[in-house]
């Protein structure tokens, strides 16, 4: 029971409930006191000590809480805004579009924290500039906000030509990346259970009806025409790697298969020419056998001397480097290029 209560066990790892392992002191002697003090004074922002940057003031409004950091950073809780006060569902005055925004760095390189009167500066969301963002929102057009197309496997919802709202979460920065220790999986649709089991069918959060949960879509350069000038960039399905393994060793097996039935043709033709060289004709003189041609037999010979060095050795050599391709493709133990993914799998 105190093993229960001294740990806390996940897959393949443990540990204490209260850990001490690593503590030091923060504290440090008084000559490490006065150099830190220093740096502080004659090096802003060294050691963790505050520097000023140019920041502009960002409007707030009277639903909004705002938590803001010592520079340019903040959490905003209110209503959807991605613009000025009266963008968004949360402009235009609707309830249940609450919303937690996450921004670093408001208006990014060209934050200036005065305006070229000398008056402050000031701004209002802005999804084009800021640096960072988390945005989290009960109700609001994220793609619209974000300036995504539509992609087939997560096609946009919309009524006439305009986006309608859901519940969404959208991350924006000059980089992202999402680590997991022991994996990471993106999931469309509903979870089982209670929530796949709804009265009248599967809802989403504003209550509508959903028939059919969209896909999952990684989309480069947030290009999505499908018939675009460029056709590297049209958005397309993604290769189930079974499959296409299932048919290339179907694919490898035919083709061998060919070579097989080409390699029994040129020894049927090879041991047909032979007979056509060597072939006579009863003479009109006492019936006796002619000579066979002596032209047909120089060219047959020829012919037959090809078929065997060339068409045989090469068939030979082809049909080893089928066995040997569909191994190192498609062979999941011993192929070196195994076409299928070890580690990440779609449906």
């Amino acid at each position: 029971m105190k093993d229960t209560q001294d740990k806390i066990s996940s897959n393949k790892t443990v540990s204490k409930a209260v850990d001490y392992d690593g503590y030091e002191s923060d504290e440090f002697s008084d000559g490490a006191q006065e150099l830190i003090r220093d740096l502080k004074k004659n090096y802003p922002g060294v050691g963790g000590s505050f520097q000023p940057e140019p920041e502009p003031k960002f409007i707030e409004t009277e639903s909004e809480h705002v938590i803001k950091g010592k520079n340019n950073s903040y959490i905003v809780m209110g209503k959807d805004r991605p613009g000025n006060i009266f963008s968004g569902y949360g402009g235009l005055g609707n309830t249940r579009s609450n919303t937690i925004d996450v921004v670093v760095g408001r208006m990014g390189f060209l934050a200036k924290s005065k305006r070229s009167d000398g008056k402050d500066a000031y701004v209002d969301n802005n999804f084009i500039y800021d640096a960072a963002r988390i945005y989290i929102s009960q109700k609001t057009n994220i793609d619209t906000n974000f300036g995504l197309q539509s992609s087939p496997g997560a096609p946009t919802a919309k009524d006439d030509g305009q986006e309608m709202p859901r519940a969404a979460i959208g991350m924006k920065a000059d980089v992202i990346r999402i680590i997991g220790r022991e994996n990471i999986r993106i999931v469309s649709g509903f979870g089982v259970g209670p929530e796949s089991d709804m009265v009248n069918g599967k809802k989403n959060s504003l209550g509508g009806r959903v028939f059919d949960s969209g896909g999952i879509d990684l989309i480069a350069n947030n290009n999505t025409n499908p018939r675009g000038v460029d056709m590297s960039t049209d958005v397309q399905p993604l290769v189930k790697g079974n499959n296409l393994r299932e048919c290339i060793d179907d694919l490898y097996q035919q083709v061998a298969s060919l070579s097989g039935h080409l390699s029994k043709f040129v020894l049927d033709q090879t041991n047909f020419n032979t007979h056509v060289i060597k072939h006579t004709h009863s003479s009109p003189f006492f019936n006796g056998p002619t000579r066979p041609a002596e032209r047909l037999e120089n060219v047959g010979k020829g012919i037959n001397a090809v078929m065997a060095s060339f068409f045989q050795q090469n068939l030979k050599a082809h049909q080893a480097t089928l066995i040997i391709n569909k191994k190192t493709y498609t062979d999941a133990l011993l192929g070196e290029k195994y076409i299928c993914s070890y580690k990440n799998h779609t449906n």
